[in-house]
């Protein structure tokens, strides 16, 4: 794209040379490559039009900003009032020269896993791009939809919001073909005060869908069984809901079936049977076949923070889950810690955050799920998870302590590890619970 292209989709004013194109974008005047397209974003802590020069400098050939800057000699500069609107403008505008099958993922919980098993399906049969990482908001998604090349034929793209309207902006960037809502659970509820608003935010994800577009929720969530967004055709999934559009049945902790066609995951829990449910409808619309979706699931594997297993010593097992935490993702952590051998079950949990007036309630069901899944010790860190180590303790967990930070919980760990100790690590992500891994490890 040449440099007058971009100002003209994202309504800037261009100084310099028109002609220049840009390889690649930066929104980090630290890692900019030769004929780049940098965008200076300005935050809360940091303010990117500070390092305009600087990314000039560095090789940008085009720079983005919303600030007087001087433009070198051979470069473009273009100034606009908003770098984030901005950098979604351009986006959609790159997004609408392709025509594929685009999925849009959200959902309270299991929206990455449920976006890494489509986009597993999907690759048996089309070269797929999907979300990065947790590229999931106003800079993350439209970085996504950007790096969409001729070579790709299927797209899946994960949507992530805090507050209302987020949603409704990320999908009219997008453009989904086909949306998911993998459940409504309790996070973000501080801001958005009820499930049903939750439920109504992340049924936002329609505005952006394309005409003859469809929607997929889960049958057996209670918040989604009568969704039915007017003009557009919904599909339910799901184990237990006897009107469930498609209909599986759970046949282990890591199969499910579909009719007579069982399919496995290579994770267990029911969370993860939705997930590939989910992944199984989206695979059936886009014209896979059976044993295609079934090859694509048993390809799935999950990153290194969520509920992966690790051996850190002969006889010591670590559950590392600490990309984010709701009181269901907790429960399902907490189920996953009560499976296999053990002679000792420890639970480090940390806060779970954004959960408003309900954090003292939620916390303490948290330590009752603990004690109810047959924790040994419970060794909470935070504000808020002092209520789950009270309610530990008082419903009969053998050992429970709280701790004021990070370190001096990770250096008990240290002290009592012994073979045969099955140990999980949770808290939602601003708790840096990945801490405790490396320092135990």
């Amino acid at each position: 794209m040449q440099a007058f292209e971009v100002a003209r989709a994202i309504g800037g004013i261009l100084t310099g040379d028109g002609a220049v194109t840009f390889k690649c974008i930066s929104t980090d005047s630290r890692r900019i490559e030769k004929d780049a397209l940098f965008i200076a974003i300005r935050g809360e802590r940091f303010d990117g039009n500070a390092y305009i020069s600087a990314a000039f400098a560095a090789g940008a050939g085009i720079v983005i900003g919303n600030t007087d800057a001087v433009c070198p000699e051979g470069c473009a500069y273009i100034k606009t009032e908003d770098s984030v609107l901005a950098l979604g403008r351009l986006a959609s505008y790159h997004r609408r020269k392709f025509h594929m099958p685009v999925v849009g993922v959200t959902g309270s919980v299991g929206k990455t896993t449920t976006k890494e098993m489509i986009g597993a399906v999907l690759s048996e049969k089309f070269s797929t791009l999907k979300t990065s990482g947790n590229f999931n908001n106003a800079i993350g998604l439209p970085l996504t939809v950007l790096s969409m090349s001729e070579e790709h034929e299927a797209a899946v793209i994960e949507m992530g919001m805090s507050a209302r309207g987020e949603i409704a902006y990320l999908t009219k960037i997008a453009a989904p073909s086909m949306a998911v809502i993998t459940n409504v659970g309790l996070s973000h509820i501080e801001n958005l005060k009820t499930q049903e608003n939750i439920r109504d935010a992340k049924l936002e994800i329609v505005e952006g869908l394309s005409e003859g577009g469809i929607l997929f929720v889960n049958g057996d969530d209670p918040f989604l069984q009568s969704a039915a967004p007017k003009g557009v055709k919904t599909v339910r999934f799901g184990f237990d809901f006897p009107h469930a559009e498609i209909c599986g049945k759970v046949l282990s902790d890591d199969s499910f079936s579909v009719g007579d066609t069982v399919f496995t995951v290579p994770v267990g829990g029911k969370h993860n049977l939705y997930n590939g449910l989910a992944a199984y409808a989206v695979g059936k619309a886009a014209g896979l076949t059976e044993d295609e979706i079934k090859k694509g699931l048993l390809r799935y594997a999950p990153d290194g923070i969520r509920q992966s297993e690790k051996e850190i010593r002969p006889g010591i097992t670590v559950i590392c889950d600490y990309y984010n935490a709701s009181p269901a993702s907790m429960r399902v952590a907490l189920e996953m810690l009560a499976k296999g051998k053990a002679k000792r079950r420890i639970a480090v949990l940390g806060d779970m955050l954004e959960l408003g007036e309900l954090s003292q309630a939620c916390h303490s069901e948290v330590g009752a799920c603990a004690a109810e899944m047959g924790a040994d010790m419970v060794l909470c860190v935070g504000k808020f998870s002092v209520y789950a180590a009270a309610e530990a303790e008082k419903k009969g967990v053998g050992e429970t302590k709280h701790f004021p930070d990070n370190e001096s919980l990770a250096a008990y760990l240290c002290e009592i590890l012994t073979e045969g100790d099955r140990v999980l690590i949770k808290g939602s992500h601003g708790m840096k619970m990945e801490e405790i891994f490396e320092k135990i490890r």
